[in-house]
């Protein structure tokens, strides 16, 4: 590079790592850079580092080409100090256009410092981005910070801070401890960073902007609000908690955007946060990183009763509720999550819960389950104690799980008599059947499942994971089973029964479920045969005997005449 050229640029880019930023941002302003002659030819002209559109009266600056004006200097990448001309030959510079240090022309380069002259009036949007900077100074004169100006998937490098200053004589912007707001204070423009993990928004802020925060690997975890605060566009990122009056409009337009809130009385334990609310408590968020998923059952003295709705988030491979929670909201969907305990007391388990488990075993419905969401437990084998059944939820499913009533009958299985009138109904607590309504020592019972739609998408050709196992398991339940019905699922267990008299022989109430398959004319002499040497061997009494009874029933031995005895 001539030295010219060299000379010219020094007084806009130069290395400076040392000198304080308040002494160096002084200088530039009392100081102030007005390219003139040789030197406005050498940084302005054709080919040159900066490219700019002349206005009316005024330059908008198009492009700088820091990256190969840096490489011809000699500079180093980072430690640089950018400062902006005031005027080109007399031209005030005025404005910086949209993407004017684009990817390309600031590729790998790293600005200590970037210092706007005074007469700078507007910076558009995107104009900054993907420059790095860690420090931006605004003249007074500044009226218009552009939105999406630092954006940190668009940098080719990483600042270690971003921090701002505004000369006092501002009447539209203002600094508070490196973040830029608005001049009464009112608007938050752009948050310092790096974050800690809890941020304060400053007192008096009733908005910030979209793209305050910068969406880093490193996210503030908590971000606590003024009672000012009535408007929040941007969420920061998926697991940060807000810190607001829950009962404001603040934090319902945060919770219906899908973020978490917690009030003054919130705390976090293990990278689980909980919010209290007298003696009474609610899981707000399991956050990602945590090392260990332990839900405590009481926090400072309130019983845990709620687990939020998105609460359970992350890899949960072992998920034991509480003994006090009551209500699972919507949307707790653990992934992966072999193991699932739900505690007795549960009453309500929201829409789009628990789906697509890794569990082998079924999982336990108490029987204080009273409403089950639609959508949760897509995927999943369910077993009803209130039932004594083992039902296979496929994906998607929307309409199986409407409470309905359950009556005794004379064997002493349950009948599903469809679902409840009325929510009220539904919702109420499980009684015994009046005498009244019901013949008396028939008891009745509400259960959150509906299982004569069961038993037609059982029919249908609808897919279920494990199909075989899911018809076993409704010939093993407690639930009455219609003749028509049992017939044709006999008929599509027959197609798998190799499988099937393996599986019979495991099932935990092994001679109902042989009876009821008898019944159903899932036998016929081969089959019957095989099943009687599997249930031998798998030490199956029981059932091997009630199978044996059925085979006699089959084909009664007919007496003996005198004269066998004899031989002719």
């Amino acid at each position: 590079m001539e030295a010219r050229m060299r000379k010219a640029l020094e007084s806009v880019l130069f290395f400076d790592e040392t000198t304080p930023v308040k002494e160096l941002i002084g200088r530039c302003a009392n100081e102030p850079l007005h390219l003139l002659g040789e030197a406005s030819t050498l940084l302005a002209g054709p080919g040159s580092i900066f490219s700019l559109w002349r206005q009316a009266q005024s330059y908008s600056l198009l492009a700088a080409d820091l990256h190969s004006f840096a490489r011809d200097a000699g500079l180093p990448r980072s430690g640089l100090v950018l400062r902006l001309p005031s005027s080109i030959d007399g031209v005030p510079l005025t404005r910086i256009s949209s993407e004017a240090f684009r990817s390309w022309l600031s590729y790998g380069i790293s600005i200590r410092i970037l210092i706007l002259p005074e007469g700078m009036e507007e910076i558009s949007d995107e104009a900054l981005s993907p420059l790095c900077f860690e420090h931006c100074h605004l003249p007074s004169t500044l009226e218009r910070f552009g939105a999406r100006n630092v954006r940190w998937n668009k940098l080719t490098c990483y600042p270690r801070r971003v921090r701002y200053s505004v000369s006092e004589e501002n009447t539209s912007f203002s600094a508070k401890d490196g973040s830029l707001l608005s001049a009464d204070g009112r608007t938050l423009v752009a948050q310092s960073y790096p974050f800690s993990d809890t941020v304060s928004i400053p007192d008096g802020t009733v908005a910030i902007r979209p793209d305050a925060f910068m969406h880093t690997p490193r996210p503030p975890k908590t971000i606590l609000c003024p009672d000012s605060l009535e408007t929040v566009d941007d969420l920061v990122d998926e697991f940060t908690v807000w810190t607001c009056r829950q009962n404001g409009n603040l934090a319902r337009s945060i919770r219906a955007r899908g973020g978490y809130t917690v009030s003054q009385e919130g705390e976090e334990e293990d990278g689980i946060v909980y919010d209290k609310a007298g003696d009474t408590a609610s899981l707000i968020l399991c956050r990602p990183d945590r090392d260990k998923t332990t839900i405590l059952d009481t926090i400072d003295g309130a019983a845990l009763r709620t687990i939020g709705a998105r609460s359970l988030k992350g890899a949960i491979e072992t998920l034991a509720l509480p003994a006090h929670v009551r209500t699972v909201e919507d949307g707790n969907a653990p992934r992966p999550c072999q193991k699932l305990v739900l505690n007795e007391g549960l009453e309500m388990i929201g829409d789009r819960c628990f789906s697509e488990l890794a569990a082998e075993s079924p999982v336990r419905i108490p029987r204080s389950v009273r409403t089950i969401g639609k959508g949760s437990f897509s995927g999943t084998m369910l077993g009803f104690d209130a039932l004594d059944a083992i039902v296979a939820i496929p994906g998607g499913s929307h309409a199986l799980f409407k409470p309905c009533r359950y009556l005794e009958n004379e064997k002493g299985e349950l009948v599903c008599a469809g679902p409840c009138n009325n929510d009220k109904e539904a919702k109420g607590p499980k009684r015994p059947a009046s005498t009244e309504s019901e013949t008396p020592g028939r008891n009745a019972s509400i259960v959150p499942f509906d299982m004569n739609a069961y038993d037609t998408m059982l029919l249908s050709g609808r897919h279920v994971k494990n199909k075989s196992k899911a018809l076993l398991f409704r010939f093993e339940s407690g639930i009455a089973l219609p003749e028509a019905s049992a017939r044709e699922f006999a008929r599509l267990l027959r197609g798998d029964n190799k499988s099937v008299l393996e599986l019979i022989a495991t099932a935990s109430d092994a001679p109902r479920t042989v009876r009821r398959l008898a019944q159903a004319g899932f036998y016929d002499n081969d089959l019957a045969e095989k099943q009687c040497e599997i249930l031998r061997r798998a030490r199956k009494t029981k059932a091997l005997h009630v199978l044996m009874e059925w085979i006699a029933q089959q084909s009664p031995r007919k007496p003996e005449k005198p004269s066998a005895r004899f031989a002719f």
